[in-house]
């Protein structure tokens, strides 16, 4: 089976390894990045997860998730062929929601 991905953020380059792993299907990628992917928000962001930052600003869902998430990418590098580095250490965290209160985060331990 033919596949197309259009578009190779993050989520479209996973969901072609993917399927890529799967012998049944020719995967073939569309994106208007090169394959360096300097323009992508994976490039910009540098691979950086972060749930509690985003505490902030979104639903206590999408935080879990955030948190879900990070447990799986040990597995996901430790599948792929080249070099990777992931690094989840405790550090702490501070967000200043106005002058006068401060809130102190921990960030998740892997």
């Amino acid at each position: 089976m033919n596949i197309a991905i259009v578009g190779l953020g993050l989520i479209g380059r996973l969901i072609a390894l993917s399927l890529h792993r799967q012998s049944e299907y020719n995967v073939t990628l569309f994106d208007r990045d090169n394959k360096l992917a300097h323009n992508s928000a994976a490039y910009a962001a540098a691979g950086l997860l972060t749930p509690l930052g985003e505490s902030l600003h979104s639903e206590a869902n999408i935080v879990a998730m955030g948190f879900e998430s990070l447990l799986l990418w040990p597995t996901l590098l430790a599948s792929l062929d080249e070099h990777t580095f992931f690094q989840s250490k405790q550090v702490p965290l501070w967000s200043v929601t106005n002058k006068t209160k401060v809130i102190t985060y921990v960030l998740f331990v892997i």
